[in-house]
């Protein structure tokens, strides 16, 4: 018993702590993925324009980090 209480303040210590770096995880998770999603749309952008100007045409759309999504092909209507 007396050690449960003893232990008591460095219990609630350590779950303040994983909270708080849980909190800066978040964080830094989302700066990266703004970081990533901006990036990856911008420079797509450009080195689409640029590989659309040398083939010719007017923008190609380059995604860089496309790995989490996968666009399914449309089905070609029997009309």
């Amino acid at each position: 018993m007396i050690g449960k209480i003893l232990f008591l303040p460095f219990w609630i210590i350590s779950k303040i702590v994983c909270m708080l770096w849980g909190s800066i995880k978040l964080v830094i998770a989302l700066f990266f993925g703004v970081f990533r999603l901006f990036f990856s749309h911008l420079f797509g952008a450009i080195i689409g324009a640029i590989t659309g100007f040398l083939l010719g045409r007017k923008h190609i759309g380059i995604k860089i980090f496309n790995h989490h999504h996968h666009k399914k092909p449309h089905k070609k209507s029997n009309a």
